[in-house]
This record gives C-alpha cells, sequence and structure tokens, in this order.
C-alpha cells in the first residue's frame, strides 16, 4: 500500500519514508486530539445540565439555549411510568 499527495512529493527515497512516517503521525494525533476535546466539551455540557444531541430523553424538550425544559405531554406518561413500578408493576417475577 502506497499514499499519495498532491501537495508532498513521496516516491520511494529514504526521505519519503520519513516524511510519509511525520504525515502520518501528525495526522493520529490531531484525530486523537480532536477526540479528546470533543469529550471535554460533552463532558463540561453535562455538568452544565446542556444537551449533548442525539434524541432527548422522554419527558423531556430542548430549548433554543440547549437547555432540558419539561414536555408536559410526555411528563404525564414519565409519571405514569414511575408510578406503576412504585405500585409493584416493575417486578416481573416475584
Amino acid at each position: 500500500m502506497s499514499v499519495l499527495s498532491v501537495l508532498e512529493n513521496i516516491d520511494n527515497s529514504p526521505e519519503s519514508v520519513i516524511l510519509e512516517s511525520v504525515l502520518e503521525g501528525m495526522s493520529e494525533y490531531f484525530s486523537k486530539n480532536l477526540s479528546r476535546e470533543v469529550k471535554k466539551g460533552q463532558n463540561e455540557n453535562a455538568l452544565k445540565c446542556k444537551f449533548n444531541g442525539g434524541t432527548p430523553p422522554l419527558g423531556y424538550d430542548i430549548n433554543e439555549d440547549n437547555e432540558y425544559v419539561i414536555n408536559e405531554y410526555e411528563s404525564l406518561a414519565v409519571r405514569l411510568i414511575f408510578g406503576m413500578y412504585l405500585n409493584g408493576y416493575g417486578d416481573i417475577i416475584k
């Protein structure tokens, strides 16, 4: 397998082997560093109770500031589910 680049002249010379290694290393560093920064941002959002994306949990909507707000209609279902659990409906096997 070989790497093709329109910016660098990578051929079969010994120098090209070093250049290819450096470029691959920098790409891997960039990818791992970006992953770390994204995870850090998601953690900060979670600590601030901000929405991180995906589908909001049942009973909540997301406002324009990416904050959770109660969806009154869906909250009825959530209250019903918790009420049923408290009344023993969550025990499948007794």
